[in-house]
């Protein structure tokens, strides 16, 4: 399960999960699309306190990760006789 996302005035920080297994953490402007030229800002201690401890719990979760590996196929393949 992953982690809550982190909300703040000016950005959002998730976990994310592909379908392979491998995790990461986004961070993004809520109100911009990702050409836009604006940056995220934290000012309140506490709040930047709060986004430190949340990081920490996050790279933990994504340290968890256990990335699928697709199986080798046999080298002999049975013969359809």
């Amino acid at each position: 399960m992953a982690l809550p996302n982190f909300t703040s005035k000016t950005f959002v920080a998730e976990c994310y999960e592909y379908g392979n297994g491998e995790r990461c953490i986004k961070i993004y402007h809520k109100n911009l699309t990702t050409y836009s030229a604006h940056k995220a800002v934290l000012y309140d201690p506490v709040t930047i306190f709060k986004f430190a401890n949340w990081v920490v719990k996050a790279a933990e979760w994504v340290s968890q990760q256990k990335p699928f590996k697709a199986k080798k196929p046999n080298a002999v393949q049975p013969s359809k006789d």
